[in-house]
């Protein structure tokens, strides 16, 4: 299959840019949530002291409530345990592989279109993992919504992706027709003008 690069149309352009624009704002976001994720005692810190001042998820909320008991069991298996946050290290540098995994798409979406695919499939496992996983680990509904969220902010862009990439695939087999018809009208007037050079 011909190289994305190699479509010429201004509106095939436009397209590319589009495309380009959703993945490298999944990409940031992938690379930005790997970057926390080796932190999470002070992000676990920080949003805690956004909740504290906030009017509606202050002390003795859900939410704030969940939140500090997150915060205070990482700072203590933290101080015993550290070895433990190796298992987060890992989900934090699969973040950032991800990120880095989507390179593929941006340069070259026509031959990379499996990867955004792919991109889909994980958001589908990110859903399935907090309907299935979250009651047996504790985690309460609400946060669950919120993991589901993460997933769907994921697959937004990529949806987007996967239509832009569908104009751009028909843009880029209509010129190619388009070459096929105006080569095979220069051959056969080429044909004509020999045959009359005969006569």
């Amino acid at each position: 299959m011909p190289s994305v690069s190699l479509v010429s149309p201004p509106y095939s352009s436009g397209l590319l840019g589009r495309i380009r624009l959703c993945l490298g704002l999944l990409m940031a976001g992938l690379l930005l949530k790997g970057v926390l994720t080796f932190a999470l005692i002070l992000q676990s810190h920080a949003f805690l002291s956004v909740l504290a001042r906030s009017a509606h998820f202050g002390a003795g909320t859900p939410l704030f409530d969940w939140i500090n008991h997150v915060h205070l069991t990482l700072a203590a298996t933290g101080g015993t345990a550290p070895f433990l946050a190796y298992s987060t290290d890992s989900l934090a540098l699969a973040y950032i592989l991800f990120g880095i995994l989507f390179l593929g798409p941006y340069r070259d979406p026509v031959r990379n279109e499996w990867i955004i695919n792919f991109g889909l499939l994980g958001c589908v496992g990110i859903f399935l993992l907090a309907v299935i996983a979250g009651p047996l680990r504790n985690i309460p509904v609400f946060w669950r919504w919120i993991n589901t969220s993460f997933a769907l902010a994921c697959a937004l862009p990529l949806l987007l992706c996967r239509h832009y990439l569908k104009l751009l695939k028909h843009i880029d087999h209509t010129a190619q027709r388009q070459r096929i018809r105006k080569t095979r009208r220069i051959r056969l007037k080429r044909q004509i003008r020999n045959r009359r050079s005969h006569l």
